[in-house]
């Protein structure tokens, strides 16, 4: 489906019903099959009344920007954000923050290591009256 000369507005594929495209039998696992490509602006998947699900060997997400305004890789959930894995890891180059305006905790059934070149814990005890190292200072700038 190709067209010489100037296009205007949209090519549209509408379906009443479901909408199936299958590519790739004849190609290797490690090849590409499918391509959508966006040369400007965004690429939208949309269920409006469905789940959107993403199944495969491996899933990578790969973000690709310079500075702090791109390269970043966002999730937001009104509800809840689940990981159920054998193994979960995450390496923060600069910094990493957790943060939750209710309880947290950290568990560990087998053996819980912490290591920090310099470990600072403050609590809301230092709240009324700072302690001689001014841990009152952070336990404000971690107040809401």
């Amino acid at each position: 489906m190709d067209n010489d000369g100037q296009r205007k507005g949209w090519t549209s594929t509408v379906s009443p019903g479901n909408y199936q495209v299958t590519c790739g039998e004849d190609n290797e696992e490690a090849q590409d099959s499918m391509f959508l490509h966006a040369t400007n602006g965004n690429i939208v998947v949309l269920a409006t009344n469905g789940k959107l699900r993403l199944q495969a060997t491996d899933i990578e997400l790969v973000a690709v920007g310079e500075g702090g305004s791109k390269g970043n890789i966002k999730m937001t959930a009104t509800e809840n954000i689940s990981i159920d894995c054998k193994k979960f890891q995450f390496n923060a180059k600069n910094y990493y923050k957790l943060c939750t305006s209710g309880k947290a905790d950290i568990i560990a059934n087998g053996v819980l290591n912490m290591y920090g070149s310099i470990v600072k814990a403050v609590s809301d005890g230092c709240a009324l009256k700072d302690s001689k190292n001014n841990l009152q200072r952070i336990q404000q700038e971690n107040q809401e």
